[in-house]
């Protein structure tokens, strides 16, 4: 929606709707850096990236056809964890 449109919904200005959308933009970048989620989340990422990695690896050099298959399990599982991320 444009300023004009929420300000009419709102009957509000279209001043007052950028200034709430900056104001709460500044709030927003105040609690991303004391919270860092982002940054939490993008290592988060690349260790679920590493661990899939790896257990691909390990699934490959294991010949024991049980084992393989649990492999082929937690490769399964970190994939998704990696795909949702």
């Amino acid at each position: 929606l444009s300023l004009a449109e929420i300000s009419a919904q709102m009957s509000i200005s279209r001043q007052g709707v950028h200034d709430s959308i900056k104001k709460s933009d500044k709030q927003l970048d105040k609690l991303e850096s004391s919270l860092k989620l982002v940054n939490h989340f993008v290592k988060i990422k690349h260790i679920a990236k590493d661990i899939y990695s790896l257990s691909e690896e390990v699934s490959d050099m294991v010949e024991n056809q049980d084992v393989k298959a649990k492999m082929n399990q937690l490769n399964l599982l970190t994939k998704q964890l990696v795909d949702t991320l």
